[in-house]
């Protein structure tokens, strides 16, 4: 597939997930997105520097730290939404989870 350009389509993607709530923590949301870092990894063989991770887990837990993550706060969806925005060009697939 090629992108408006005339490039190969790129994929992005922004993986957000939150177990850290003050009044009722999960266990599962930063899970999760572990697992669907490793398939856009793996199987899908998206570069890591395409992957923007939000990631608030529960302290004391323990996560991928393959691709780099940020807390997922307010100011940093709003910026994750925005360098993507910045980086896909037409035709690119973007994927948010």
């Amino acid at each position: 597939m090629t992108n408006s350009a005339g490039d190969v389509a790129s994929y992005h993607a922004l993986l957000i997930g939150i177990d850290d709530y003050s009044m009722k923590p999960l266990s599962g949301c930063v899970n999760d997105i572990d697992a669907v870092q490793q398939i856009l990894l793996e199987r899908a063989k998206v570069p890591k520097e395409r992957i923007l991770r939000l990631a608030s887990p529960r302290k004391q837990a323990t996560h991928s730290t393959e691709v780099p993550a940020q807390p997922a706060t307010l100011a940093n969806l709003r910026a994750g939404f925005a360098e993507l925005a910045k980086r896909a060009k037409e035709g690119d697939r973007v994927f948010i989870y």
